[in-house]
C-alpha cells in the first residue's frame, strides 16, 4: 500500500513538472500582431488625417525594456516572459497602422507618420504637422501591456489629440485602466494574443469614439 501511494506521489509530481514545463514553453517567444486589429468607430469621418503614436511607457524610454514589447506571458511557475510584436517593429509603429487603417475604413484620408523610438512628443508633432494634413492626431502611449496568466489582463493609458493644420488643439481625450478581459484562455499562444488584440479594439475604439474627437475628425 505504501509502495503505490510513493508512486503515485511521484507520478503526481512528475505530470505537475512536465505541465509546468509545457507552460513555460508556450509561455516562451510570443508575438502579437496588433497592427491587424480594426476599430470601430461611431461616426463617418471626412478629414485627411497625419497619425502617430508616441511611445511614453516609462520601461521603454528608460530602456528596460525594447520598443516592440507589448506584454508579460507567465509560465507554468508565475515566471514572467516577453511578449513582442510579429513585424519586429515598434509597438508604437504596429499601433500607429492599425489606427491609419481604421480611420480609412470610416472614410478618413489617413496617412502614417512612423516615428523611431525615443522621438519626443514636440517632435513627433511637428513631424505630422509638417505634412500638411487638415487634422493630426497625435496618440500618447503612457502604458499599454497584457499580463497573461490565468487570464489576460490589459494595463493601458492613452491620450489622444487632434490638432489641425494651424497646431490648434482641437480635442483631447484619455482613457485609463486595468482589468481582466472576462475571457477564458487556453495553451495556445495565437488564442491569447487574439484577446489582446480584442482588447485593443475596444479601448481604442471607446476613446477615439468619444464625441471631441469624432467631431475633430469628422467636420
Amino acid at each position: 500500500m505504501m509502495m503505490g501511494k510513493t508512486v503515485m506521489r511521484i507520478a503526481s509530481a512528475l505530470l505537475a513538472l512536465v505541465l509546468a514545463a509545457m507552460v513555460s514553453g508556450c509561455a516562451f517567444g510570443n508575438k502579437y500582431d496588433y497592427s491587424t486589429a480594426q476599430m470601430s468607430l461611431g461616426s463617418a469621418l471626412t478629414q485627411d488625417v497625419a497619425v502617430a503614436v508616441v511611445d511614453e511607457r516609462p520601461y521603454i524610454v528608460s530602456g528596460d525594456k525594447d520598443p516592440d514589447f507589448v506584454g508579460l506571458q507567465r509560465g507554468g511557475y508565475g515566471n514572467p516572459f516577453d511578449v513582442t510584436t510579429v513585424s519586429g517593429q515598434p509597438l508604437a509603429q504596429d499601433m500607429t497602422v492599425m489606427l491609419t487603417n481604421s480611420l480609412k475604413n470610416a472614410g478618413a484620408q489617413a496617412v502614417p507618420v512612423l516615428l523611431e523610438p525615443g522621438t519626443s512628443y514636440e517632435a513627433a508633432r511637428s513631424k505630422a504637422l509638417g505634412l500638411g494634413k487638415s487634422r493630426t492626431l497625435l496618440l500618447e502611449m503612457d502604458e499599454w501591456k497584457s499580463d497573461v496568466a490565468i487570464q489576460v489582463t490589459m494595463h493601458w493609458n492613452l491620450t489622444a489629440r487632434i490638432y489641425d493644420a494651424n497646431n490648434q488643439l482641437l480635442a483631447e481625450e484619455n482613457i485609463s485602466g486595468n482589468g481582466g478581459s472576462g475571457e477564458q484562455i487556453n495553451m495556445l499562444p495565437s488564442s491569447n494574443g487574439e484577446v489582446a488584440i480584442r482588447q485593443a479594439q475596444k479601448h481604442f475604439s471607446e476613446l477615439l469614439s468619444r464625441p471631441s474627437i469624432a467631431a475633430a475628425l469628422g467636420k
